[in-house]
């Protein structure tokens, strides 16, 4: 009966203390009560028992100093069977001990960090870069070479550093003049397709391509900054909760004789700990449900850069504020996509079109990229996007005793953790240090504090900065909340508790949750209060926040060029080729579909037979000339052949060079015999030889005479 009363009494404080206490923040008691803890070691005939206080408490995040502390009255003696010596302890009973002065302990909780596992998984580039290479007329080789089986191609060859094999499509690629450029370039006016490599097509710059074609090799260079990319697991909450317990008298609990002091911790690891002279046990029960989650990170990679010769230990003892979190989305990890972290020689060298594209097309959105972004954010003032310093001051656990490397983040939301103290006490006070304070300063300021008084509207640009003072005597716990924002204006999620050492001041923020946003897209000036409480609850200072919003920087519509009704969709024809959509002498299709080759070989052919055709009859023009003038050499007489007898031998000639032909007289014809005359045999002359001079004249396909 006795037992249950003092249970009740117990249990009745501790709902006094419970509502008393519950507009502070600090270390809360939830329950007491006393028990006769009694322990069996097999033996149903031998138990060892002891009357024990256990104390269930919350300890908030923030509870870095030793601001609370519970006092426990002493007991008579302890270390007993039964826990009972009515005349002190026996002299005989080394072990037994009587406590004499108040023993006090005191609770503390470091940072409450999220740690997410890591995996590797693999590297990638910091930036790969398009390089490219002239060839033919003006180039630094007469032929452009990318083939699979090239020894020696423009741009040369990746090997893979352990087998020395070459690296599959690391040779780039090349883009020689097409017929359409060579035209366009030519005639003036350019081509209206874009070339990669903007190379002078013109057959008057180049002339004919006697050196050869001109072309570009496009080639893939990449940078000699790699990142480690490490997969993200889910959050695991980390943090310790201390317990330090002394006396005046180091002689009572069997403590050291230096400090007169121990401490024992529990973590989400190790939840139970039993002090040396087990006087005192704490254990872990868990954390109460926070107003806010953890950041959820398994859908990124970390990347950390990694330099040419850096050891382990220096890359993770660099700077972690620029380390990256990407989603995973922006990577392609088989290298086959365009435009993505992880873009390999593949994707560069199969992309579409690719001749017809800007230089670095398939190369954007590298991390260089999204790292060049980030640090114009910075220096804007605005919040990072894939900067670790988004998320406060992240450290790196290395991998150590078989556990994986971790990331940690620090988790600045109010959580309160459980623990319940067992000892061997007879009752106990709470202890709370009670100090004045005031708040110094408080303001909103963009990120990293660029500039101060006003952020941007509708963005999480607002970080709140409040500077307290600890006015009083004694190291003391805060709560500070802001409330009573203007219309439209979200304040924090969740108050932040702080303590503060005596006589000095502490800057809280700017923390990666404890901002201030607005709602709508206005400029406008803004008003919050902030209300500094002390360790009871009891309001200290308030102080009007007042801010302006800036209009949001909405992003610019381009401007239409007008209605565009547009015409009926057509059949797909992009995979039919130029032979099944034109005809070879269909002109005016194959203009239309740019079959420029097809186009090119029609007027090849139609030049080839005109030229054919002109050469064939040429040689039969000459063939018949040749027959006719042999058929008249043959028909002549020896008589006829011969100069008449006093006829003057002609002493002229004909210059077919100077075109000069002299001119004789003309010389009477003698009848020729009708049995043997040419004319007569062959176009029935009547017997008189046409009047025709027989001039050596030639007539221009050769000498018929």
């Amino acid at each position: 009966m006795k037992n249950g009363k003092m249970i009740a009494k117990a249990v009745t404080g501790a709902v006094i203390w419970s509502w008393t206490f519950g507009r502070a923040l600090g270390t809360t008691i939830l329950a007491t009560s006393q028990l006769l803890q009694c322990v069996q070691n097999g033996s149903s005939s031998l138990r060892s028992c002891q009357e024990r206080l256990v104390v269930t408490v919350t300890v908030p995040t923030g509870s870095n100093l030793a601001t609370e502390f519970i006092e426990v009255d002493p007991i008579r003696c302890v270390n007993t069977e039964d826990s009972s010596c009515p005349n002190g302890c026996p002299s005989e009973d080394e072990d037994c001990r009587e406590l004499v002065d108040p023993i006090h302990l005191s609770l503390t909780k470091s940072q409450v960090v999220a740690n997410y596992e890591l995996s590797y998984t693999q590297s990638f580039n910091h930036k790969p870069m398009e390089v490219v290479m002239y060839t033919g007329t003006g180039g630094s080789s007469p032929i452009c070479k990318d083939g699979a089986n090239e020894q020696h191609p423009t741009c040369g060859w990746y090997t893979d550093v352990q087998t020395g094999s070459q690296v599959p499509d690391s040779q780039g690629f090349c883009c020689p003049c097409t017929f359409e450029s060579t035209w366009g370039d030519t005639l003036g006016g350019g081509s209206p397709q874009l070339a990669r490599g903007n190379v002078d097509c013109s057959l008057l710059s180049n002339p004919l391509f006697l050196s050869g074609v001109p072309a570009s090799a496009h080639c893939m260079n990449l940078n000699t900054l790699w990142h480690a990319g490490y997969n993200v697991g889910r959050a695991e909450i980390g943090y310790s909760i201390d317990v330090l317990f002394f006396n005046k008298s180091s002689s009572q609990l069997n403590l050291t004789e230096e400090d007169h002091r121990e401490t024992i911790s529990v973590t989400p690891q190790a939840p139970f700990q039993l002090s040396s002279d087990a006087f005192l046990s704490l254990q872990l029960l868990g954390d109460l449900a926070s107003f806010v989650s953890p950041p959820v990170l398994s859908e990124k990679i970390l990347l950390i850069p990694t330099p040419q010769g850096a050891s382990p230990q220096e890359v993770f003892d660099g700077d972690k504020s620029r380390w990256m979190l990407v989603d995973k989305g922006r990577f392609s990890f088989t290298g086959a996509e365009c435009d993505r972290i992880g873009t390999g020689f593949t994707a560069f060298r199969t992309h579409p079109e690719k001749c017809q594209r800007p230089a670095g097309t398939c190369l954007t959105n590298q991390i260089s990229d999204l790292y060049d972004d980030d640090q114009q954010r910075v220096s804007a003032g605005q919040t990072p996007l894939y900067f670790l310093s988004q998320w406060g001051t992240v450290d790196l656990k290395p991998p150590s005793d078989g556990a994986q490397a971790a990331l940690s983040v620090p988790l600045t939301e109010l959580r309160h953790s459980i623990v319940v103290l067992n000892m061997v006490a007879d009752n106990l006070k709470f202890v709370i240090n009670r100090s004045p304070g005031k708040i110094v300063e408080a303001k909103v300021c963009t990120f990293n504090q660029h500039s101060c008084g006003s952020f941007e509207a509708s963005t999480l640009d607002g970080y709140i900065i409040i500077t307290l003072q600890n006015t009083g005597a004694l190291d003391a716990a805060y709560t500070v909340t802001v409330t009573h924002c203007t219309e439209r204006v979200l304040p924090p999620p969740t108050a932040q508790h702080v303590n503060i050492v005596s006589q000095s001041t502490f800057q809280l923020g700017p923390l990666s949750t404890f901002r201030v946003r607005a709602e709508d897209n206005e400029a406008s000036q803004r008003r919050c209060m902030v209300t500094m409480y002390d360790s009871t609850g009891v309001v200290l200072d308030t102080k009007d926040l007042f801010f302006n919003t800036t209009e949001t920087n909405m992003t610019e519509i381009p401007q239409s060029p007008g209605e565009r009704d547009g015409d009926p969709l057509r059949d797909p024809r992009s995979s039919l080729t130029c032979a099944e959509r034109c005809k070879l002498y269909n002109i005016i299709c194959n203009i239309l579909q740019g079959c420029w080759q097809r186009l090119l070989l029609f007027v090849l052919i139609v030049l080839g037979s005109f030229i054919g055709a002109c050469a064939a009859t040429y040689l039969l023009l000459k063939l018949a000339t040749r027959t006719l003038a042999g058929s008249i050499t043959s028909g002549l007489t020896p008589t006829e052949k011969q100069p008449a007898a006093g006829r003057p031998i002609l002493r002229g000639t004909y210059h077919a060079q100077e075109k000069h032909v002299q001119h004789l007289p003309s010389i009477p014809q003698e009848p020729l015999p009708p049995s043997r005359s040419f004319w007569n045999r062959h176009f029935h002359s009547t017997g008189t030889r046409p009047s025709a001079p027989t001039h050596n004249i030639h007539n221009g396909w050769g000498d018929l005479t």
